[in-house]
């Protein structure tokens, strides 16, 4: 296997096929029927992404899809995710953006005239500039940020922990 991977707020673990050359690492605070789709390199734990029981330092990516904005405390988890990534280690985050708003829209007038409750996407939306924030505070080096404002309004994200943060040497970053 080509290192440890932590999909972070997995869900059911959909997303862990793109990762069979790497030891999986699933993480959700809801169990989604893990033991059965435990085997050999496919593990998960059933715990809060604010306060993950890994090792400092023990991943070499960490994805993150469509989990952040579920969190209570998403400061937290970024710090934890920057604890547990390895120097030199990437990381990869998808999460709403603020214009992915509009879209609760038909559901709001939905549960309008049928009386139902109305739940929230999540906790968070997030703007370019608050989710490049979020990384940053937390020592991580951003690499890309891929804003998308069409049907799934999302800002993906990649970053890098590095040995020295690029920003310790040049402070203009």
């Amino acid at each position: 296997k080509n290192g440890n991977i932590c999909d972070l707020c997995c869900g059911s673990g959909q997303y862990r096929a793109y990762f069979e050359d790497y030891n999986y690492i699933g993480i959700d605070m809801y169990d989604n029927n893990f033991k059965k789709k435990e085997k050999k390199g496919v593990k998960f734990l059933i715990e809060s992404a604010e306060c993950i029981s890994l090792k400092n330092e023990s991943i070499d990516f960490i994805f993150c899809s469509a989990g952040l904005e579920h969190v209570v405390n998403d400061q937290k988890v970024v710090s934890e995710i920057a604890r547990v990534m390895k120097p030199n280690s990437y990381g990869y985050i998808a999460v709403p953006s603020k214009v992915s708003r509009l879209y609760e829209f038909p559901r709001i007038i939905y549960c309008y005239f049928t009386k139902q409750k109305i739940f929230g996407h999540g906790y968070h939306y997030y703007s370019k500039k608050s989710i490049v924030l979020l990384i940053k505070n937390n020592n991580l080096d951003i690499v890309k940020v891929y804003p998308e404002t069409g049907f799934l309004a999302l800002n993906w994200i990649t970053f890098t922990k590095w040995k020295k943060s690029l920003r310790s040497i040049i402070p203009a970053i």
